[in-house]
């Protein structure tokens, strides 16, 4: 064989190793898993009920999955591993606030169950989880699991009897009341993973029990020791990447996504990497040609103030965007939305602007002013200003509720404190509104500056669609 025959050959060769490898992965991911020393020892917990409250990213959801298929299996992976008690078939139950939330799990479990195990008709969507209603696994030797919202979970786990409920987020009392019977007939587990955020449900009920000794917690916080499995060449995080994120967080939130601490520590601000003396400056206008521009209003009604911000943004769509905060109207006291739609124009023009320079427009939702008997609201704003432009409505483009899903308040706000932290964000200092609510704003509901610190959030999340603060992402 010539040598040009040979190393054809050989690569060959080794491409075969590798597809193969990769099909044997594919196939049986649970036989090539490598654990760390943090999720041996919660799967190694001998009690019918435990919970692992701790940091993200630290692998809690890896661990819950891996263990999941090793007791519908019925196969002890490690000596110290703890089966159930009772051999398969078994039934097994998750919980989760919605299903959406479950996707990263059951992707989880996908990846390590052996497919050659599972039953006819079950099947698995990439971005949509296990098919089925209710979605479910089956394995051929009985064993079965499926999954339920907290929501729906009353009605559906009713009258069913488990050999193991996981719970992947904090559960309300009420659920878990519903749960705890299920598993008595077979004697059954019950495991809780969390990690504590500020918009949590109340958890005292859990946490009582752990510190009355009745439930025993897991918990090693986040840290690149506990990110490196056994016998790996390096771990999931390194250490810089976490100081990175932990800095990146709000301080009230730091010690529960970094230690999985209980509560928020609360002491006063939010954005404390913002810097008067640091990030406040003029920034003329002709620097930023070219950047995206993004208003953002929240909607005055009696007792609230109209609060409108214009943001200029550039690489919105990278992992290291630039922020300027331009200017600022918040009114003094009630304003009719005719008065709100004069405000908008006010603030373009006093920056040379016209309406047509704006990119993106975010409002918040419909608010009434009760006493007033005023509704204001994104549509009736466009209204107005096209009135004032003499212009067809239809010529205005759309102005977009931003998201408000649960926690909203604290990802923008944890965007914007990464903003600040990375020098990656200026205020002009005509936004003397804005400039107070950064320097003030607390979380509270009902903060007097709440309504243009949300304007300008609003305004900085719209034009941000990357993440700024490299967030872990729990892959393990």
């Amino acid at each position: 064989m010539t040598a040009a025959r040979a190393t054809v050959a050989t690569g060959y060769s080794v491409l075969s190793l590798v597809t193969a490898s990769s099909r044997r992965l594919e196939r049986s991911g649970i036989d090539y898993a490598h654990l760390t020393p943090a999720q041996r020892g919660w799967m190694e917990i001998d009690a019918p009920e435990a919970v692992w409250v701790d940091g993200n990213a630290i692998g809690k959801s890896y661990a819950v999955a891996y263990q999941i298929v090793a007791w519908l299996r019925g196969v002890r992976p490690f000596a110290s591993f703890e089966l159930l008690n009772t051999p398969p078939p078994v039934s097994g139950l998750v919980t989760g606030y919605s299903y959406d939330q479950m996707i990263p799990l059951m992707e989880k479990i996908w990846h390590l169950v052996p497919k050659d195990e599972v039953a006819p008709g079950c099947g698995f969507a990439e971005g949509r989880g296990f098919t089925g209603k209710p979605p479910r696994l089956i394995f051929t030797n009985g064993s079965r699991i499926s999954f339920a919202t907290y929501r729906t979970g009353s009605r559906r786990i009713a009258g069913g009897q488990y050999d193991f409920v996981v719970c992947d987020e904090p559960v309300e009392e009420a659920v878990l009341g519903e749960i705890r019977p299920r598993l008595l007939r077979r004697r059954g587990r019950l495991r809780l993973v969390m990690t504590p955020t500020p918009d949590m449900p109340d958890v005292s009920h859990i946490r009582e029990r752990v510190e009355a000794g009745k439930l025993p917690r897991w918990n090693v916080g986040l840290s690149e020791r506990n990110c490196w499995p056994t016998g790996y060449p390096a771990p999931w995080h390194w250490q810089h990447e976490i100081d990175a994120y932990a800095e990146g967080l709000l301080e009230h939130e730091r010690g529960m996504r970094i230690s999985g601490d209980w509560s928020p520590v609360v002491r006063g601000r939010w954005i404390r990497a913002f810097m008067e003396s640091k990030h406040v400056g003029e920034v003329p206008l002709r620097e930023l040609t070219g950047w995206t521009l993004s208003l953002g209003i929240d909607h005055g009604t009696t007792g609230k103030k109209q609060a409108i911000v214009l943001v200029a943004v550039a690489g919105g769509a990278t992992s290291t965007p630039r922020v300027v905060v331009l200017d600022e109207e918040v009114s003094s006291g009630f304003t009719t939305t005719q008065d709100d739609a004069r405000s908008v124009l006010r603030l373009l023009r006093r920056n040379g602007l016209v309406w047509t320079a704006v990119d993106l427009w975010t409002g918040d939702v419909p608010a009434l002013a009760r006493v007033e008997d005023v509704r204001k609201s994104n549509g009736a704003l466009r209204l107005a200003i096209a009135a004032e432009l003499s212009v067809p409505v239809e010529r205005l483009p759309e102005i977009r509720v931003p998201h408000k899903g649960r926690g909203s308040v604290v990802v923008g706000s944890r965007t914007i404190n990464a903003l600040f932290s990375r020098d990656l964000a200026k205020v002009r200092p005509q936004c003397l509104h804005f400039r107070d609510a950064l320097l003030q704003f607390d979380g509270h509901e009902h903060h007097p500056l709440k309504d243009v610190y949300d304007g300008g959030r609003y305004a900085i999340e719209r034009a941000i669609s990357a993440p700024v603060s490299q967030a872990l992402t729990a892959h393990y």
